[in-house]
């Protein structure tokens, strides 16, 4: 898929975890605090985990080794997080993050020049889910993700990969290398609201989201605070 260089971003809130209402014990439900986001995710239940698990369901896959090992990977990734979120002061558990990122990055440089373009037929869109979250957390590498990207926006032609995630690597993308990111996504929301860093027009980022059928910003933005924000 990607051939091809450490650091750690903030704690991942996929939104398949959001809209799973992952939230810790005893946090209000985003649903009660973000109407307009529950309404929007129920409006669009092509875009949820239990679709892309329905159309895998109807695939033979390919390369149902190579997922398994995707899955490995990921489950190292957010084992590692959790670990990490638990205690954001614990270096010890920074680095481990740090090691987990390098190594998956280090299989994906060698898996991927082998296996060249992942599809939905080899590892279905599940692993392309999976292959994306280890490419957004493989921050020490822009390039690579850039690269990457080209591959999944083929994916995302092919409707093999979700608008909402193209869009965030789109963004991630954007900020290394120094432009404004055309969907806003890349915030920091335990701030509570979108910050204008890179993001020049608010109405032409709301335009480019129409435009690829993801949920409204303001809308996002609750979403996301009430997930990494401060309690209300």
């Amino acid at each position: 898929m990607i051939a091809a260089a450490q650091g750690v971003s903030q704690p991942e809130v996929t939104t398949a975890a959001v809209t799973r209402n992952a939230l810790p014990a005893g946090t209000p439900s985003w649903r009660n605090r973000c109407e307009g986001a529950a309404r929007w995710v129920d409006a669009h239940p092509e875009q949820t985990e239990e679709a892309m698990r329905q159309q895998d369901a109807s695939r033979t896959l390919a390369d149902a080794a190579l997922l398994a090992e995707l899955q490995s990977g990921f489950d190292a990734d957010q084992t590692a997080r959790g670990a990490w979120v638990a205690d954001l002061s614990s270096a010890t558990a920074s680095a481990k993050v740090s090691r987990i990122h390098r190594d998956n990055l280090r299989w994906m440089i060698k898996t991927f020049a082998k296996k060249r373009l992942l599809t939905a037929g080899q590892v279905g869109e599940d692993g392309l889910h999976l292959t994306w979250l280890l490419v957004q957390h493989a921050n020490s590498h822009p390039r690579y993700q850039q690269i990457a990207l080209a591959q999944f926006t083929k994916r995302h032609m092919a409707g093999e990969f979700r608008s909402a995630n193209l869009a965030r690597l789109t963004d991630r993308v954007a900020v290394k290398f120094g432009t404004a990111q055309p969907y806003g996504s890349l915030q920091n929301w335990a701030k509570g609201g979108v910050e204008v860093q890179n993001i020049p027009d608010l109405a032409t980022v709301e335009a480019n989201r129409a435009a690829l059928g993801i949920m409204p910003l303001a809308n996002y933005e609750c979403m996301m605070h009430a997930v990494r924000g401060p309690a209300d």
